[in-house]
């Protein structure tokens, strides 16, 4: 196939907003369980917006860092930092305490 490298950049970013998408209409109901107020509900999505205007060009400043590096050692700090969030996630407790 001619356009391969376009088609798997297609689909991940395809799953990428297809997470979002699923993700972002559930967060206000997952939040409520956790006693989230209205305000803090309303904080939550929008602090989504404002962490990637900041991160994108952070993302894109730290990847052109990573060219020297192994694909190996790329993929072990992504997984290393998913499982850190996880874990983070795993100690949280309600919101108001």
């Amino acid at each position: 196939m001619k356009n391969k490298p376009l088609l798997s950049i297609f689909l991940i970013v395809f799953i990428d907003l297809l997470g979002f998408g699923l993700i972002l209409p559930l967060l206000p109901y997952y939040a409520e369980t956790f006693g989230a107020s209205d305000t803090v509900i309303g904080l939550l999505v929008a602090s989504y917006a404002a962490a990637q205007l900041i991160g994108r060009p952070l993302e894109f400043s730290a990847g052109a860092g990573y060219y020297g590096y192994d694909t190996r050692a790329r993929v072990d700090d992504g997984l290393m930092s998913v499982s850190v969030d996880g874990g983070t996630v795993r100690l949280t407790g309600s919101v108001g305490s």
